[in-house]
């Protein structure tokens, strides 16, 4: 029986009438005032008035302590007629049946049920050896997935080495550029690949993921980690996702939203392999790259910084120190000034034509006449094409009256641009 004990009833009509038995105040002291005394009479007045004011309040507790009476019975009444009282007794009497049929059979038939018993015992304890082996399986899985976890992370930290290896061997100590790689700093694609990994990639929750305008979600603290957090301290944000994700899908803490919550806990349940791939999951490397505003600067900003030129500028010393196959390039000279074009590409044109073959598309004569270009094409627009007009090296008289005319406006103009020059210097 889970209902209450009808003696809190009996109690409570109990305690109510005991306390309706004391509301009553005693006589008045009469005898120890003047009857004549107008003050006497106010008090008697008073002590009257209050004691049927007791009177009335006992009386209402006797009804209440009858309507506890009232209410117990009533109680008494729909539990007899209830359902719930039906079914109970069914149960007792299916109980008690089932205990009389237990006693006969156990009386009659004890072998035959013992060896059920025992049988029965003999299928639990191999069903207990098989899981055992599972577990053992298991445990030998997650081993593995260990031990494989720890050589993604190696092979992470050797792709790092060589990356800083590649740069510093080919960028070195160049005048325009500087390049480093910081491990796991790259956030461009954070929140496309959570999303992709968590089957998320409908854009929903992004107060939970990562909203940029307000601050929050659980990416947040990662997204702004440049000029916030050591570079040293991202492995360590990373995992810290990883942990509050898998936490909230167990449902052992509280993302504070509930359908995100809510989200993670079904994945984990219909899906439960996007949580080892979030485990294998690392943001890539940050190439960071710096430029130089000259080569006798000295002082190096970030990329985003600079205007389309030194971006230009950098992106070619990159192109321009590495590698010997062949290099195609057309006009580097339209994001560049006539002193980055110098300092630039005729310099490393120089230190790259001994070791690969350069073929440059230009309107700048520096590019062609400084960087001692091998050979000299000159093209022109005709018959709805391009069309080869003349190809020679630079001996050539005809190329060179070629590059004056169409780079340098004709030989007169070339002529005054150089006198004066020449004057005013």
């Amino acid at each position: 029986n889970a209902l209450p004990d009808e003696r809190i009833f009996d109690d409570l009509a109990a305690d109510i009438r005991k306390t309706a038995s004391t509301a009553e105040l005693p006589d008045f002291p009469a005898h120890l005032f003047d009857e004549r005394d107008e003050a006497t009479t106010e008090a008697m007045n008073i002590h009257e008035q209050t004691s049927r004011g007791l009177k009335k309040i006992a009386e209402a507790l006797e009804q209440i302590a009858a309507d506890v009476d009232g209410l117990k019975a009533e109680r008494a009444s729909a539990i007899s007629s209830s359902k719930w009282q039906q079914s109970a007794q069914a149960s007792a009497r299916a109980y008690d049946a089932l205990v009389e049929e237990y006693q006969q059979k156990q009386s009659r038939l004890s072998i035959s049920v013992y060896g059920e018993w025992v049988q029965r015992r003999n299928q639990l304890q191999q069903q207990l050896d098989g899981l055992e082996s599972v577990r053992e399986d298991v445990a030998a899985v997650e081993r593995q997935i260990e031990e494989s976890l720890a050589q993604l992370q190696q092979l992470r930290v050797e792709l790092l080495d060589k990356r800083k290896s590649f740069l510093s061997n080919v960028i070195g100590a160049n005048d325009f550029v500087r390049m480093e790689v910081v491990q796991y700093g790259d956030v461009s694609a954070l929140e496309s690949d959570y999303r992709s990994l968590l089957h998320m990639e409908d854009g929903k929750f992004s107060t939970s993921v990562l909203d940029q305008d307000t601050g929050q979600g659980l990416l947040w603290d990662y997204y702004k980690w440049d000029g916030s957090t050591a570079e040293a301290d991202l492995p360590g944000l990373v995992s810290t996702i990883k942990s509050k994700t898998v936490d909230i899908a167990r449902g052992r803490q509280s993302g504070a939203h509930g359908k995100f919550d809510n989200r993670l806990q079904r994945l984990l349940k219909e899906r439960p392999a996007a949580f080892d791939h979030l485990d294998a999951w690392w943001p890539e490397d940050l190439l960071r790259v710096q430029y130089s505003r000259g080569p006798d600067c000295g002082k190096f900003d970030h990329l985003e910084k600079g205007s389309a030129g030194q971006k230009a500028a950098a992106i070619l010393a990159f192109l321009l120190s590495y590698g010997e196959e062949p290099l195609i390039i057309d006009q580097p000279e339209d994001d560049l000034d006539n002193a980055l074009v110098y300092d630039l590409i005729v310099r490393q044109i120089h230190e790259n034509k001994n070791r690969r073959q350069i073929i440059i598309a230009t309107h700048n004569p520096n590019i062609v006449v400084n960087g001692d270009s091998e050979l000299a094409h000159v093209l022109k627009f005709a018959a709805v094409q391009v069309q080869l007009e003349r190809q020679e090296g630079l001996e050539d008289t005809g190329i060179r009256a070629a590059i004056c005319a169409i780079m340098e406006g004709g030989k007169e103009a070339f002529e005054k641009r150089y006198k004066r020059i020449t004057l005013e210097a």
